[in-house]
């Protein structure tokens, strides 16, 4: 590997070698995307093709760590390239890639290589894709490098310690910077769904008396059946309506008891959900809201139901993202997310 200095000459000279007089090249920055790879020999090829669907809608300096190779000596490699594509009439926007290749006796090197390759002034995105946090040596210096912190918890097969790491690093002080996991911004057509159950103000009050939580989720799971996406789901429920831990048990500011019945569905993928549950009870009447993945899980169907009488059923379409979408999303927002944060305390408590 040559200095970083060396790293810089390189990039300015791949843009000499693609701009033309014919054909300007637009180099483009506006952020910071450090990538750290999981382990799998395809990994960086994959995380490489999502950088370039970045690229495409927010252009900027990508700084890829691949997986540590066991066997490569004191080796830390370097590599530069471009992502390119064709922008407001026909100019040819570019951003950077610089790949770094570390050996397992070279990790130590990678935050202090990242550090001197940092755009100055502008945001660091740290997309973490390893599967865990604890233990982890760049998992400390790049998070005190990063304005966010994104990953994605949807498959993780440790829910609770995994959560409750996550919930520390949000939490941690003086550190200024937010965690955005896509496992909770994939999870929003369903929140926006439920949410619209008590958009009628008649059945809003019912809020106030809620005694059942259920929620079914594909996922790995742990021992009380919560897979992450459950986790999210009831943790937010219950920081939005005030609902507090006592022991195994929940309760209302009134102090009513509210049940939580969570549960992985062994035939759903990581991260898609199956059913959410809400029961209460408001004017001596159960009220059951219940929001369920019709069999194509396109639509999410919801039921009010009032004692015997049934409110008309409605279908919303849920809209798909793959992980490049859901990245692309995050990398245009800045700041804290105070109602993640707030679910996220509560989920790393139930599981």
């Amino acid at each position: 590997m040559g200095s970083p200095f060396d790293v810089e000459q390189q990039l300015a000279e791949l843009w000499r070698a693609a701009s033309t007089d014919e054909q300007p090249v637009l180099r483009a920055c506006s952020m910071n995307l450090v990538v750290v790879c999981d382990d799998g020999e395809r990994e960086l090829a994959a995380t490489t093709e999502l950088v370039g669907r970045i690229a495409e809608t927010v252009p900027g300096r990508a700084l890829v760590v691949g997986p540590p190779r066991p066997n490569g000596a004191d080796a830390l490699d370097v590599y530069v390239s471009a992502h390119c594509h064709r922008g407001a009439g026909g100019a040819q926007v570019c951003s950077e890639q610089v790949t770094i290749e570390p050996s397992c006796s070279t990790l130590d090197r990678v935050p202090g290589t990242i550090l001197q390759l940092l755009v100055e002034d502008l945001p660091v995105y740290t997309w973490w894709r390893r599967r865990g946090l604890d233990g982890e040596p760049l998992f400390d210096p790049l998070a005190g490098l990063s304005d966010t912190w994104v990953l994605n918890s949807t498959g993780t097969t440790r829910p609770q310690p995994h959560l409750e790491s996550l919930r520390a690093l949000a939490a941690r002080e003086p550190w200024p910077g937010c965690v955005v996991d896509l496992a909770w911004v994939s999870l929003e057509p369903w929140r926006d769904a439920i949410a619209s159950f008590f958009d009628n103000p008649a059945v809003r009050p019912a809020l106030g008396g809620i005694t059942r939580i259920a929620i079914s989720t594909g996922g790995p799971a742990a021992a009380c059946g919560a897979t992450v996406a459950g986790a999210y789901l009831a943790g937010w429920i219950a920081s939005r309506v005030g609902l507090h831990p006592e022991g195994a048990v929940w309760r209302r500011e009134d102090g009513g008891a509210v049940a939580l019945s969570l549960s992985a569905v062994s035939d759903l993928e990581p991260g898609e959900v199956s059913a959410v549950t809400i029961e209460s009870e408001h004017n001596d009447a159960r009220v059951v809201f219940e929001a369920r993945s019709t069999a194509a899980r396109d639509c999410v169907s919801l039921v009010v139901s009032a004692g015997a009488h049934h409110l008309p059923s409605r279908r919303i379409r849920l809209p798909q993202f793959d992980t490049a979408a859901l990245a692309c999303g995050v990398v245009q927002q800045t700041g804290r997310d105070a109602i993640f944060e707030s679910a996220l305390s509560a989920a790393a408590r139930i599981v």
